[in-house]
Order: C-alpha cells, then sequence, then structure tokens
C-alpha cells in the first residue's frame, strides 16, 4: 500500500490517502473499529491517536500500524 503514498507525509495525510484510495469515508471507517466519523476526522487533522485505535486501524485498511503511525 505504501508504495502510492509519500512517504514524507504526516500520520493524517498518509489516513486520508488511504481512505480516498480505498474509496470509502470516514463514517465507514469509523464504524468498522468502533468509532465516531468525528474522531477519524480528528485523527486525519491532528494525528492524535490511541494505539489501540490505531491497531484496529492498521488492520481495517489492512496496512502496518508503524508505517500508517511514522511513515
Amino acid at each position: 500500500m505504501s508504495d502510492f503514498i509519500e512517504f514524507n507525509k504526516s500520520f493524517g495525510e498518509r489516513l486520508l490517502v488511504l481512505i480516498r484510495k480505498r474509496k470509502t469515508t470516514n463514517k465507514e471507517v469509523a464504524k468498522a473499529i468502533g468509532v465516531s466519523a468525528p474522531t477519524v476526522s480528528k485523527w486525519i487533522k491532528t494525528g492524535n491517536i490511541t494505539d489501540a485505535n490505531l491497531f484496529d486501524l492498521a488492520s481495517h485498511l489492512d496496512v502496518s500500524w508503524l508505517w500508517l503511525r511514522y511513515g
């Protein structure tokens, strides 16, 4: 998955690109991992995410949590 996303992007930018590339929405991602859509928007804007949510998010998007978090 990382082959189409630049490594110098922030967590929020990587997440946003993944959501767009997967042709999904914040709401669908939120529902899949048990949080609200505004929470996903907050992650994109601030990069603040708990480890538990990060692991669930990475699993749902089928990417490494380390790559998602740090690039």
